[in-house]
C-alpha cells in the first residue's frame, strides 16, 4: 500500500514529478511493487508437478513468469536505490544541482536499471534458472534447480537448472552485495 501511496503521489503532483528526486522515488516504488507483488503471488506460481506441495496450482510458465518479475523488480530496485544515495550524496556533500544530475546522470540512472534488470531477467529465464524453492510454506520460484536439491544430490539429474549456485552468486548475492554496501558507505557520506 504505501510503493502505492508513494507512486500516486508523485504522479498526481506536478512540483514532484518535476524533480529529479521525485522520479527516482517513482522507480523505487514502482520496482519494489512489483517485487513485493510478486512475492505475495508467489505460492500461485509454483507448480504442483515440480514440488508436488498442497495447494500448488501453477505451471512451469506462471513460476518463470513470477521468477522473471522477481528478478526484474530485485535488481531494478537495487539500482533504483543506489541512484537515489547517489542523488543525495551529490546534492549534499559536493553541491550538485538539480539540473546537474538531471542532464549528466537521470537518463543512466534509469537506463542502466532498466537495461541490466531486464537482461538478468531474460537470462535467467532463457537458462530455465526459474523454479520452485522448497522453502519454508509457501515456497517461491526463484534461481533453482528442478527438481529441487538435484544439485546437491549426486542420484538426482536436474531436469531444469543447471549449474545454479554460480548463477546466484552472479545474479544475486555479489551484486546485492556491492549495491547494499555502496549504500551505507553514501549514507555514512551524508551523515
Amino acid at each position: 500500500i504505501g510503493n502505492t501511496l508513494i507512486a500516486l503521489s508523485v504522479v498526481r503532483r506536478k512540483q514532484h514529478y518535476d524533480t529529479v528526486y521525485g522520479r527516482l522515488m517513482l522507480g523505487v516504488s514502482l520496482t519494489n511493487l512489483i517485487t513485493t507483488t510478486t512475492l505475495a503471488l508467489q505460492p500461485l506460481a509454483v507448480p504442483k508437478e515440480l514440488l508436488g506441495e498442497y495447494g500448488t496450482v501453477g505451471s512451469v510458465k506462471s513460476c518463470s513468469t513470477a521468477g522473471s518479475l522477481l528478478m526484474l523488480g530485485l535488481v531494478s530496485n537495487i539500482i533504483y536505490l543506489g541512484a537515489l544515495m547517489l542523488h543525495f550524496v551529490l546534492t549534499i556533500c559536493h553541491g550538485w544541482t538539480e539540473e546537474r544530475i538531471k542532464k549528466r546522470l537521470e537518463p543512466w540512472f534509469h537506463g542502466v536499471s532498466f537495461a541490466l534488470s531486464v537482461s538478468v531477467a531474460i537470462t535467467c529465464l532463457v537458462l530455465d534458472l526459474y523454479n520452485p524453492i522448497d522453502a519454508p510454506v509457501p515456497s517461491v520460484c526463484f534461481i533453482a534447480g528442478a527438481p529441487y536439491g538435484c544439485e546437491f544430490v549426486e542420484f538426482i539429474d536436474c531436469e531444469r537448472g543447471g549449474n545454479t549456485s554460480t548463477y546466484m552468486w552472479a545474479f544475486v548475492l555479489v551484486p546485492g552485495l556491492i549495491g547494499y554496501t555502496f549504500l551505507n558507505v553514501c549514507l555514512v557520506m551524508v551523515y
